[in-house]
């Protein structure tokens, strides 16, 4: 889904969800899951070296703090009261959740959901990186959240309180302490605010701190003498405050820039403030590890068996003269996605678009108000799935007749820059900024653009859209684009990051293109590897067929050509295992007949070109 003016996300209920761990070997137990182990170890490391270039500082002062929050929220907003207001009730939930609303209960998910851990030398505490600290020095990171995304991915829990994303709204207040003894480990506490214990049900608060009490101690980081490594809150019992009263009496804070509420700030005496782009939660989220990555790609494959059933259906629909309008074609991607295994719903409302409907970059269909798919236009189709293993964003657009010579070469031209971006080699930390003129260089010789973002990251399981990187700044002159995106765009990209791939050209009136794919950022073998940085690629998760009436094969280039006719075995291979093994239920048809019809299709528009 391109970035931009994302469709809006509504809230649908006070739920938690866990994600359990994933066993890590030579790991021992950890004072708090997985991202809080790394939190807590980026606090003594990653928060010391950022004072240090950004502060002049040799060491950490006495006490350290470090603020930050999702950028869904106003930068206005003083407490959670405001946040419930910008994120409105709704009984429209995320599908096969099975929550009433107001319900909470955690249930489990996939191990390769879970982040691996960094080793431990204490069952209570987590080491410290880096040089060894000042005795005495205590350093705290503060979540302050509107989406809940950071939190979810802190505490390996998942909920339902934003349409099509599995997060939960909360705060949290992350604490490291020195050990008792000098150069001991630092002692990490929590405090958790959630949303799912604002309930006027003392009995449902009350079973909701059980089961969230019952996944803390499965991950390590339950109670100790009557301690609790994480303590649990009602979310309405934060606010700046509070949230200055965590923070101590002294030391630094960390806030980060530009997403930070003005209440919080406010709260803070200026000398204590320190503003950094990233906060470390959403640097360590942004690099997905071997488990996470093997779910993507299953993921990955799973969505693009869903969805290349979908289009052999449709195609038939056409074909025996059966009218299926956009809404009714997004409607049955939903349904088809469904019957995969792990599917938890829609990552986004999906954006099924034909003809000038599909040069409406973000268009929404809607029963009774929307376009027959036919076969003389071009279809733009922009879809994504909830998994529990993986979070997916992929973009096809098809023709199933006899497309113009203009939109053949438009759609070629596009294939090209999307295909430039997924083979590209390059240094670890170059910036999406730098990278994002390969995606658009071939359009723009013949005159072409698009005024969205090329890439952005995606989440685990997580928020189809998540920073810090991305990959864009073309879209308009250089000093217009906003602070924000100006940072986004600037990013170093590392070995983990998971980014989308989606170029397009919108002629208004006639026709939209775009063509997304989700690609997984990994070290690159190079013939001289010259330097201290190593060499970065892309692999590709997205292994749905490009169009072939649409590709204008004079157009592309040699490589370009082998590489795709390369993609499309694996393609056929991949989806068809994954047709054989789900058997692509969900259709009108049986299942036998739909999956008959899928391999046909896959097998038609995966030959050789």
């Amino acid at each position: 889904m391109s970035r931009g003016s994302p469709p809006s996300r509504s809230g649908s209920g006070r739920t938690c969800r866990r994600v359990p761990s994933a066993p890590t070997r030579g790991s021992s137990p950890s004072t708090l899951p997985t991202g809080g182990r790394q939190a807590a170890a980026c606090l003594s490391g990653w928060c010391r070296a950022t004072w240090w270039t950004q502060c002049g500082r040799s060491a950490l002062p006495s006490r350290a703090t470090a603020c930050c929050r999702t950028r869904s929220r106003s930068r206005a907003s003083a407490s959670p009261t405001s946040s419930r207001a910008s994120a409105p009730r709704s009984a429209r939930r995320m599908p096969n959740l099975g929550y009433h609303l107001g319900s909470s209960r955690v249930i489990s998910a996939p191990r390769s959901a879970r982040r691996a851990a960094a080793p431990s030398s204490s069952t209570h505490s987590t080491s410290s990186a880096g040089p060894s600290r000042p005795r005495g020095s205590n350093s705290s990171l503060l979540l302050e959240e509107g989406e809940g995304r950071v939190t979810s991915r802190l505490f390996n829990l998942r909920g339902s309180d934003i349409e099509c994303n599995p997060v939960f709204l909360g705060y949290a207040v992350l604490t490291a302490s020195p050990g008792e003894e000098e150069g001991a480990p630092l002692v990490t506490r929590a405090r958790l605010f959630l949303r799912a214990l604002d309930e006027e049900d003392e009995a449902s608060n009350a079973a909701t701190v059980r089961t969230v009490r019952r996944h803390l101690d499965s991950e390590g980081c339950g109670s100790e003498g009557g301690t609790a490594f994480v303590e649990l809150a009602a979310y309405s019992s934060f606010g700046a405050d509070e949230a200055a009263l965590r923070c101590g009496a002294d030391g630094l804070v960390m806030l980060e820039r530009g997403t930070t509420t003005m209440a919080m700030a406010a709260a803070l005496p200026d000398a204590r403030r320190r503003l950094v782009d990233t906060s470390p939660v959403e640097a360590l989220k942004a690099r997905k590890n071997e488990a996470e990555v093997a779910g993507l790609v299953s993921a990955g494959r799973k969505d693009a068996a869903a969805l290349c059933s979908y289009f052999a259906w449709l195609e038939a629909q056409m074909v025996a003269g059966e009218p299926v309008t956009e809404a009714e074609g997004a409607d049955e991607i939903g349904r088809r996605r469904m019957a995969m295994e792990g599917c938890v719903g829609d990552s986004f409302p999906t954006i099924s678009s034909i003809g000038p409907n599909a040069a409406v970059i973000h268009y929404h269909a809607t029963h009774g108000a929307c376009s027959l798919i036919d076969r003389e236009s071009v279809y733009l189709c922009d879809t994504g799935g909830q998994y529990l293993d993986g979070t997916t964003d992929v973009t096809r657009t098809l023709h199933f007749g006899s497309p113009t010579a203009d939109e053949r070469r438009a759609y070629t031209r596009v294939l090209q820059g999307h295909l430039d971006l997924a083979l590209a080699t390059f240094p670890s930390g170059t910036s999406g900024l730098m990278l994002e003129c390969l995606a658009r260089a071939p359009g723009w010789r013949d005159g072409m653009n698009f005024l969205h973002g090329t890439g952005h990251g995606i989440g685990a399981y997580l928020n189809v859209h998540e920073g810090p990187a991305g990959i864009g700044g073309g879209a308009t002159v250089i000093g217009q684009v906003s602070e924000a995106r100006r940072r986004m765009y600037l990013y170093p990209i590392e070995a983990g990051h998971y980014l989308s791939d989606e170029p397009g050209f919108y002629l208004e009136g006639k026709f939209g293109i775009r063509i997304e794919a989700d690609l997984i950022v990994v070290e690159q073998p190079t013939h001289f590897a010259w330097g201290s940085r190593p060499y970065l690629g892309f692999r590709y998760c997205s292994p749905v067929p490009f169009c072939r009436a649409l590709i204008e094969v004079e157009l592309l280039e040699p490589r370009q050509r082998e590489w795709i006719d390369a993609f499309h075995v694996r393609c056929r291979d991949e989806v068809n295992a994954e047709l054989l093994r789900r058997a692509a239920a969900g259709g009108k048809d049986g299942v036998e007949e739909d999956l008959a019809r899928s391999q046909a299709w896959l097998w038609r528009e995966t030959q050789p070109l």
